[in-house]
Parts: C-alpha cells; sequence; structure tokens
C-alpha cells in the first residue's frame, strides 16, 4: 500500500496587525490537512506585499532581503520535509523549531 502526504507552505502578512504600513510576516505548514502556524519574525511594508506570489514586490533594498530570506526558510522547511520522508518517519506540522 502506497501512501502519500500533502505539504504545503504558505506565507502571508497579518493585516489586523498594521504599524506604520508594516506587518508581520507569519508562515503556515500544512501536512495532510493539519497545519501549525508560525511568525517568521520579519516585517513587510503592505504596500509592497503580493498575496499572489507570497512575496513583496518591489525592487527596494528592504523587499529584496526579504524575499530572500523567505526564500531560505521556505528552502529549509522543504529540506526537514524530505529528510523526515527519506528517514521514513512520521510527518507532523508540530513544530520544534529553534532557529530558522
Amino acid at each position: 500500500m502506497r501512501t502519500s502526504n500533502t505539504f504545503l507552505i504558505l506565507f502571508w502578512i497579518n493585516s489586523s496587525r498594521i504599524k506604520n504600513n508594516l506587518s508581520i510576516v507569519n508562515g503556515r505548514i500544512t501536512v495532510n490537512g493539519k497545519s501549525a502556524t508560525i511568525s517568521l519574525k520579519a516585517k513587510a511594508d503592505i504596500r509592497f506585499w503580493n498575496n499572489d506570489k507570497q512575496r513583496a514586490k518591489c525592487n527596494r533594498e528592504a523587499s529584496r532581503r526579504l524575499n530572500l530570506y523567505l526564500g531560505q526558510v521556505f528552502s529549509q522547511l522543504v529540506q526537514c520535509y524530505q529528510e523526515l520522508r527519506f528517514k521514513k518517519q512520521l510527518i507532523k506540522p508540530k513544530l520544534q523549531i529553534t532557529y530558522l
């Protein structure tokens, strides 16, 4: 019997906590319909946020740095997921991340 996991990473800004056009960027990891939400401790200017691409849109230095950081976080999460799959361990969205 073959089992398959669903795995999804989503980045968004919390529009309910905006201060000076800045909002915290959050991430959600979903595995097999169960999710965990994390705050990435990064701020994004809401005027330059693209919801569809889940990245900052602008050629400003701050946007480039944020997009680079989001790419690194995404890569690390995918790498963790792949390692767990390779070891055939149970994959849960419960987070025990010390540093990203």
